[in-house]
């Protein structure tokens, strides 16, 4: 049969999988053996083939299980059908007169072969006695439904679960009738005056459909207003020169009149047409496909062409070097392939010449960077980045007098760095990044007056660092890490007082650091100074102190990764008076965000933490902020050494830590201080924590009482208490812009004084300028009630813990399994961390029981350990994809009665299917695809109750599928590799 050019089998009940899609999807693989099949039933506007015009079929299928689900699709005759375009025809728009036949109508959009999109409308009527019987009526969009007519459409071809017929009707071609609106006076005012701007307006109109492309989303369409009733001087994006009246500009805004104006469609040929245009922009994040039109080379008067950021692909016309005026060529940010045109060499007045890429799927140029451009004398800056061009470096870009910007960065260049760039006098930005450049760094780089940023980073340059590079007064970033240079840092950087950024990480540097550094401008915005990954010997000089602070956002060097101690021991800390610090009920003062402390005492962190800060020390306090496992952090910096140390505010837990030591004779040692902070660090309330019944959960903008517990995050579990006496309202929720990040944010008011207050949801922490106390607040001691609120926040239940005996039992289970599953070694699972921070491990902290076992992004091995099913609240097991697991699936899964997603899918399970699974009366997903499963499926998983995807594609199951799985919207996948899989009914 036909259908079976398509590698099709009869498995998949189009009927479920058209109403699992809606009304406008269908599924391609069986639809597409309906296409094959599809008989045409007449042929409307007789056999004319008028060049205005293009010819349509228009498709109707309806289910053999439900006579009243049809679905309707169009298509240009000659181009293929797509499936994905169907629409759903809800039969409810009336009655015939005689009330036998009811109808509804729907609209379908064409591609037709010229790019333009056209609307065909369709009427379906219905027999409502005989549902087979079917009538169509069609025509173009606003058109007349005459040629047409209504004739019976035969539905006499069937396949599996629908049947079907066609029709055939001619279209007009939208922009077919240019020269008729653009004579017509309005488009164009007196037209005999202007027959240039008539030939424009042709081009134009034609050149329109092409440019919109199809409907977008939410029915949005582009140039909506290049009409015949509107000027085109009028026309969204288009300007026009007064004497002579010519189009001379083609720039359409992705956003017209407030309406989404994006072009979806290709760049027409017809835009070749526009002999007086200087200025063609189509960039801005359109969404053009195709490729670039070879007749763009006739623009005599073209300045600029921006085609940036768009899906254009083929290879770069060689015809775009006729552009004699061209002076701004953007093609970055597309999908263009081939090479870069040696004709390009030919624009001498271009200025700027952008053919790469900012994201990194973008063109994909190949071949050599052409010599030719080394003779575009007028060019001021060149960008090949992230593309994939190869061979050497050409020294003729060193002629290129006035280029201020050269970027080749992200390619796969190879050779030397040419001299001939030292000549560059012009140049303030240098990239040559990420490609394979061998050799030295030329000394004549340090010719580059006018050079600001150098990025050589990525490559497999040797030698030294040339100090002729330090003579360049206005260098403020240097970038060359991961090459392999050796000698040292030269002592000329010293020079450089404004340098911001000198990364030179991974190379074979060697020697010390030099204390003429510490003329720079390293700052955190960029990381300043980041040395890692060399041979540094020596000590770090207290000139380079100061570039050792960090912030709760960016870090302005690495050296306190370095190893190294400073030369010289710090002075000792000046004595400072105790700070003025919120004291909680216990009467523990609270250490808050930025607050900083020399004394030593006994300090609180959270509600529920407690730690020692010891003498000699001063230690200031970070913010805490949420890492991606869903844990908090809190960083403690000892301001002295430059030293930090990363811990759990709510258990202690030290996550890490960088010091920087004096020599040994120094008073300071930050380890040793360290050392003490996180053995003193307990968990201690300050009173007895409330019972769930007693919380109250915040749902939305409303009034908070005093003497009650609130939720401030249920997913985190962070609560907040408001005093007696006192009452809040809870004015909005939302987020919030911070240097460094945003917050998600609550912020309380109290009424009577306009006192505000901010507590940061993800961690609980009250950031820096999130109080504001009026002077009424202050007369009435608000300021001491937000103290005490604050110190409230805490977690509870607090973090699981396999000291908990809820929750031994579940560890020792994981722990047992560990040494089967963790096959590339990568699972944390020990009693050395807390089990909250087990790798794929959720805990339920109100039950203190295993509901999740989920560490998808590892590599596990081995076979599934039967004892699994012993966590009985486990709701969640996922031990795929990308992992190698075998053996058979364990039947003891079946003892999971809590389970609602069991996934085991890319692994290399083999055997049966257990029937034990059938027991797991909860589950909802079960996910075997991409094993060696054999055997038949269960008819006990079809009688699930809750059930909804079942995947089993990849393997080599057998048998039939049970009858549930078809009418009980169940996605099965497509079972194209289970080839001796088939429906049950099929069995007679």
């Amino acid at each position: 049969m036909e259908w079976e050019r398509f590698g099709l089998g009869a498995h998949i009940s189009l009927e479920m999988a058209l109403k699992q899609r809606g009304s406008r999807l269908i599924r391609r693989v069986a639809v597409l053996g309906v296409v094959a099949l599809l008989g045409v039933v007449g042929m409307a506007g007789g056999e004319a083939r008028d060049a205005d015009t293009a010819e349509v079929e228009l498709r109707v299928l309806q289910s053999v299980h439900d006579d009243g689900f049809i679905l309707v699709n169009a298509f240009a005759v000659g181009d293929s059908w797509d499936p994905l375009e169907s629409r759903h025809v809800a039969l409810n728009a009336g009655f015939s007169s005689t009330g036998r036949f009811r109808y509804g109508d729907t609209a379908v959009e064409v591609a037709l072969p010229n790019g333009a999109h056209a609307m065909v409308e369709a009427r379906v009527w219905q027999d409502v006695e005989n549902g087979r019987t079917i009538f169509i009526s069609a025509r173009p969009a606003n058109g007349s439904w005459k040629p047409v007519g209504t004739p019976r459409l035969p539905l006499d071809h069937e396949f599996e679960d629908v049947r079907y017929g066609a029709i055939r009707l001619r279209v007009p071609v939208p922009g077919s009738n240019a020269a008729e609106v653009c004579s017509a006076g309005v488009a164009v005012p007196n037209p005999e005056d202007n027959p240039g701007l008539v030939q424009d307006c042709e081009a134009l109109f034609r050149a329109g459909p092409v440019l919109a492309g199809p409907t977008g989303p939410r029915g949005a369409k582009a140039l909506t207003n290049w009409t015949a009733d509107v000027p085109v001087s009028e026309w969204a994006g288009v300007t026009v020169s007064v004497v002579p009246a010519r189009v001379t500009e083609l720039a359409v805004p992705r956003r017209w009149s407030g309406d989404d104006n994006t072009l979806r469609g290709r760049i027409p040929p017809e835009l070749g047409l526009l002999s007086k245009l200087e200025v063609l922009d189509l960039s801005a994040h359109h969404e053009l496909t195709g490729e670039i039109p070879a007749e763009l080379g006739n623009l005599s008067s073209l300045k600029t062409l921006d085609l940036s950021e768009n899906g254009l692909t083929g290879e770069i016309p060689g015809e775009l070097g006729d552009l004699a005026n061209l002076e701004f060529l953007r093609l970055e940010d597309n999908r263009l392939t081939g090479s870069i045109p040696r004709e390009l060499g030919r624009l001498a007045k271009l200025r700027q010449l952008r053919l790469g890429s900012w994201p990194s799927a973008g063109n994909r140029l190949t071949g050599e960077i052409p010599r030719e451009l080394g003779q575009l004398a007028s060019l001021e800056l060149l960008s090949v980045s992230k593309n994939l061009l190869e061979g050497p470096i050409p020294p003729s870009l060193g002629s290129l007098a006035k280029l201020s910007s050269l970027d080749l960065s992200e390619n796969q260049l190879t050779g030397s760095i040419p001299r001939e760039l030292g000549r560059l006098s012009n140049l303030t930005r240098l990239d040559l990044s990420q490609n394979a450049l061998t050799g030295t760094i030329p000394p004549e780089l340090g010719d580059l007056a006018s050079l600001s940023g150098l990025y050589l980073h990525g490559n497999q340059l040797t030698g030294p660092i040339p100090p002729e590079l330090g003579s360049i007064g206005g260098l403020t970033r240097v970038v060359l890490s991961d090459n392999r240079l050796t000698g040292g840092i030269p002592r000329e950087f010293g020079q450089l007082t404004e340098l911001e950024l000198l990364h030179l990480r991974n190379n074979r540097l060697t020697g010390e650091i030099p204390a003429e550094l510490a003329s720079a401008k390293f700052h955190s915005d960029w990381a300043g100074l980041w040395l890692g990954g060399n041979q540094w010997e020596g000590c770090i000089p207290l000139a380079l102190r100061p570039f050792l602070e960090e912030t709760d956002y960016t870090i302005i060097s690495d050296l306190q990764s370095l190893g190294l101690s400073y030369c010289q021991c710090l002075p000792p800390p000046a004595e400072t008076p105790a700070p003025e610090l919120a004291v909680g009920v216990d009467g523990i003062p609270h250490l808050r965000h930025d607050d900083e402390t020399g004394v030593a005492g006994t300090y609180r962190l959270s509600f529920n933490l407690v730690i020692d800060l010891p003498a000699g020390g001063v230690f200031r306090l970070g913010e805490r902020y949420p890492a991606r496992s869903g844990n908090i952090y809190v960083s403690i910096f000892e301001t002295r050494t430059a030293s930090i140390l990363t811990i759990d505010p709510f258990t202690g837990y030290e996550y890490s830590r960088s010091v920087i030591e004096g020599p040994a004779d120094c008073e300071a040692n930050p380890s040793r201080l360290f050392d003490a902070v996180v053995a003193s660090a307990r968990v201690q309330p300050p009173h007895a924590a409330p019972a769930p019944e007693d919380i109250q959960e915040i749902e939305g903008l409303e009034y908070l009482e005093g003497d009650a517990t609130y939720w401030l995050n249920q997913a985190a579990h962070f609560i907040f208490e408001i005093p007696r006496g006192w009452r809040f309202r809870l004015s909005d929720i939302g987020e919030c812009a911070n240097p460094g990040r945003c917050y998600w944010w609550l912020e309380l008011i109290d009424e009577e004084t306009g006192s505000t207050l901010l507590l940061d949801i993800d961690s609980g922490e009250v950031p820096s300028w999130g109080r504001d106390v009026t002077d009424a607040g202050v007369a009435q001691g608000v300021d001491a009630v937000f103290d005490e609120i604050a110190a409230s926040v805490r977690q509870y239940p607090p973090p699981a813990s396999c000291d908990r005996p809820e929750t031994a039992p579940d560890c020792a289970i994981l722990l047992e399994a560990r040494d089967t599953l963790a096959g590339d070694g990568e699972l944390n699972w020990s009693t050395d961390i807390p089990v909250g921070h087990w790798w794929g491990v959720t805990v339920d902290r109100w039950t203190g029981r295993v509901t999740e076992v989920h560490p998808a992004s590892r590599v596990l091995t081995g076979q599934i350990p039967p004892f699994l099913s012993e966590l009985s609240a486990l709701k969640l097991l996922w031990l795929g994809p990308n992992s190698q697991l075998t053996g058979e699936i364990p039947p003891e899964l079946g003892r999971l009665s809590q389970l609602e997603t069991l996934y085991l899918r890319d692994n290399m399970l083999g055997g049966g299917i257990p029937a034990e699974l059938g027991k797991l009366s909860r589950l909802k997903t079960l996910n075997l695809e991409g094993n060696n499963l054999t055997g038949e499926i269960p008819a006990e998983i079809a009688d699930l109750p809750t059930l909804r995807l079942l995947q089993i594609d990849g393997n080599q199951l057998e048998g039939c599928l049970p009858e549930p799985f078809w009418y009980m919207g169940i996605k099965i996948g497509w079972p194209d590799s289970n080839p001796d899989l088939r429906r049950c009914d099929e069995d007679g």
